[in-house]
């Protein structure tokens, strides 16, 4: 059951150059992705910060090049980190230019736990990592080859874990393979507006046995 994470967005700190986020304290670094928008800028994404996977010392970190790839912006556009204070884990960060243009930029939130006498589970530094359900949240920039970049308020559109880009259907259709690990079944969502509301879908088969459902719709 999801206490915080599916309420209230970590915080997004745009340009930021604090030195808590600086290259060289990343002890750990990957879940990667990249998008490009129409005019070739290309932003990357990925998750980092403490010194393995999970931790509340986490963050997504997003940047982009100019240049194709051969130089990247050295202060990130947005970071975003998880919540001591909330006991909000900000994990896997997932980006995707909607055929509009506009750069969504989704990322997994969990609820951790500090311990509890006689409770088990996946502690790391003292939290327990036990929340499977997740929260997927998403914040939109409409014009991202704009030279000052702009994102909304962002949102939590779902639960579940995002792992892999949305993909749109003949019909017009927005296909997300978000999914929990609370359960033994497909998991996926859909939105018929274009990305302003969605629905949770759960299919009838059962998943194989896999922790990590992290699949890929395709037509």
């Amino acid at each position: 059951m999801m206490r915080n994470a599916n309420i209230t967005p970590c915080e997004q700190l745009y340009n930021c150059s604090d030195s808590r986020f600086d290259e060289k304290t990343r002890e750990f670094q990957g879940c990667g992705t990249i998008a490009v928008t129409k005019n070739g800028r290309l932003f990357a994404g990925w998750y980092c910060g403490g010194w393995c996977e999970p931790s509340v010392d986490g963050y997504d970190v997003l940047t982009y090049s100019d240049d194709l790839g051969k130089t990247w912006r050295k202060t990130p556009i947005l970071i975003i980190p998880s919540s001591k204070e909330l006991l909000i884990h900000a994990l896997d960060i997932q980006l995707w230019v909607s055929p509009e243009g506009k750069l969504h930029v989704f990322w997994i939130q969990d609820n951790v736990e500090l311990p509890e006498i006689g409770k088990w589970g996946n502690y790391v530094d003292g939290y327990l990592f036990n929340d499977k359900t997740h929260a997927l949240w998403v914040t939109i920039c409409e014009d991202p080859d704009a030279d000052e970049l702009v994102f909304n308020t962002p949102r939590c559109v779902d639960k579940g874990f995002l792992r892999t880009k949305p993909i749109v259907l003949e019909s017009g259709r927005w296909f997300n393979c978000n999914y929990s690990r609370d359960t033994d079944t497909y998991e996926y969502s859909i939105s018929d507006d274009k990305g302003k509301t969605y629905r949770h879908m759960t299919g009838a088969k059962r998943t194989l046995p896999t922790q990590w459902d992290e699949s890929m719709a395709y037509q």
